[in-house]
């Protein structure tokens, strides 16, 4: 069988089929071009629109707050110029959590409220003025307070007190008389005791006569740091303006404000302001420089330790920081009848009564007694005190009040009531007392 012939293409139409598949080529490499371009445009913009915020630089700076620099270098976020501060950070600067909770954390730190702030990128310092109704700034006190807990150390020793008097009458009489005491001491307390020794040779009388009289033998020990003193022996009971004081032995127990001689009992004058800047501080009472010193800036309160009793005249002068001075005169009234508020007197006896003293070495009463004195500032300007006691068959006791009247003096009242032997007695006072420089006036009435 023969083979049968191939059937050769025209030219023309070879021409055709290669052109058609070089344009489904071309046209097939454009689309995937096009959806490449796209895909890529779409990975651009959603990079563009979810691409990371910058949170910024840590910062570590000097902070002052009006002036007064903080005690520790503060972190804060800087994001491109502008300053971020944590809550946390902010309050340990000084501002307050309220005025804090009205700010978003995502609020920069000049636009917080009423604050102005100077930062110094190159100094790595930052300036904060604000009012001192946002910060929490303590009040700085100065003056008239002293160190509670200054505690003096006694070495051991012995003190020998004496007195001597002599006289050698027309008569050849001769009189002779001597007081004497003796102080032991250390660190435990005192141990005093004291004599009244005589000797006189009178005429016509055979030789010298002699007589010695105990007077008081007693032992103190004092709590410094409390201000507590406590005697045994011979001793005087405490006693108020109204009430007497009795001679016993026995034990006293009682506030003692002398331990601390430094420490004022009655309400100081003060002075309440503020410092918008650091400044320095002048006291004049009366014209005489008190105190002299610098503050922060912040409220301050100044106390007056006066140098005199009744009314005075005192003067601040402050100096601040641009040289700006301001005086402030304000009068005052002193008086050691008053204790400052919250501070307690007090005082607790019990014992026997001391009979002829002077005259007899070991006299005391057979029933004991016990009796308490107690005084309290309320106020700065009203003082409470009361006194009770009893003994064999008598119990009395009383209060008072001593009260300031401004610049105006004080007053002072009491009323007291005793029971004795099945008869009751009563006793009323009330006082006045004013003192300006050397000229003081008082007027004081008691009725029972």
């Amino acid at each position: 069988m023969g083979r049968r012939p191939a059937h050769k293409l025209p030219r023309s139409a070879k021409r055709r089929r290669v052109a058609a598949i070089a344009l489904l080529a071309l046209f097939g490499f454009t689309l995937s071009m096009q959806a490449a371009a796209q895909s890529l445009s779409k990975t651009g913009t959603a990079t563009a629109k979810q691409g990371p915020r910058s949170d910024g630089i840590a910062v570590f700076l000097l902070v002052t707050i009006n002036g007064n620099a903080a005690a520790d270098l503060t972190e804060f976020t800087d994001r491109d110029g502008k300053l971020f501060v944590s809550r946390e950070h902010a309050q340990q600067l000084g501002f307050r959590a309220s005025y804090l909770s009205r700010v978003s954390p995502d609020t920069p730190l000049n636009a917080y409220p009423r604050l102005k702030i100077k930062y110094n990128r190159s100094l790595q310092s930052l300036s904060i003025t604000a009012p001192f109704s946002v910060l929490t700034i303590s009040t700085t006190k100065l003056g008239g307070k002293a160190d509670p807990h200054t505690v003096a150390k006694a070495s051991p020793g012995m003190v020998l007190n004496y007195d001597l008097y002599a006289t050698h009458g027309n008569d050849n009489a001769i009189t002779t008389s001597g007081f004497t005491q003796l102080r032991a001491f250390n660190d435990f307390g005192v141990f005093s005791d004291s004599y009244l020794s005589q000797a006189q040779r009178l005429p016509g009388a055979p030789g010298w006569q002699h007589s010695a009289v105990r007077m008081d033998t007693t032992f103190e020990h004092s709590l410094q740091d409390k201000e507590i003193t406590v005697r045994f022996g011979d001793t005087l009971t405490d006693a108020l303006a109204w009430t007497r004081q009795t001679r016993i032995g026995g034990l006293q127990i009682a506030r003692d404000f002398t331990l601390q001689p430094y420490q004022s009992t009655a309400p100081l004058p003060a002075y309440f302001g503020s410092a918008a800047l650091p400044s320095s501080v002048q006291l004049f009472v009366n014209g005489i420089q008190q105190y002299s010193g610098k503050v922060p800036a912040g409220p301050l309160q100044l106390n007056v330790m006066p140098t005199v009793s009744g009314a005075g005249q005192a003067q601040v002068v402050m100096t601040d920081a641009l040289g700006r001075q301001t005086t402030v005169n304000f009068p005052f009234y002193s008086t050691t009848n008053l204790l400052r508020k919250g501070l307690t007197d007090w005082s607790f006896e019990t014992g026997y009564v001391r009979e002829d003293y002077g005259l007899r070495s070991f006299a005391y009463s057979a029933a004991p007694m016990v009796s308490g004195t107690i005084r309290r500032g309320l106020t700065n300007f009203i003082t409470l005190e009361s006194h009770a006691e009893t003994s064999r068959g008598l119990v009395m006791g009383g209060v008072g009040t001593q009260f300031a009247l401004g610049n105006w003096g004080t007053v002072s009242t009491s009323y007291a009531q005793s029971h004795y032997a099945g008869f009751t007695g009563s006793q009323y006072s009330i006082g006045y007392q004013l003192q300006r420089g050397p000229v003081g006036l008082g007027a004081n009435t008691q009725r029972t």
